[in-house]
């Protein structure tokens, strides 16, 4: 499961989310494409050019209490984030290491 990340102010609602994001972790960027599509413990979510193995498998987002949390396809989390700028988001990735969103 991954950890929750120190938020800044209101936890998010879903239109903060909807579109294209830049997903980085500590060894890439990619695209992150929101919706609100109904998904697998949430709603639908892809990325596009990414290099991370981990970031290809996101296929689902959800807000759960102050958190950001990142699926996969079969709606296990793969990351949490919390809002730590008006535009970014940042948190940890469930098998270890920092993950952020960003526009």
């Amino acid at each position: 499961q991954p950890s929750s990340v120190a938020t800044t102010g209101a936890p998010p609602a879903k239109e903060d989310l909807l579109g294209q994001w830049t997903i980085a972790d500590s060894t890439s960027s990619c695209q992150l494409n929101v919706s609100l599509t109904g998904w697998s413990g949430g709603y639908r979510a892809s990325t596009r050019n990414c290099t991370s193995e981990e970031l290809k498998k996101i296929g689902a987002w959800n807000i759960e209490g102050s958190n950001v949390v990142l699926k996969d396809q079969a709606g296990q989390p793969l990351a949490a984030l919390a809002r730590t700028g008006e535009r970014r988001f940042d948190g940890s990735l469930a098998i270890g290491g920092a993950v952020a969103i960003l526009r």
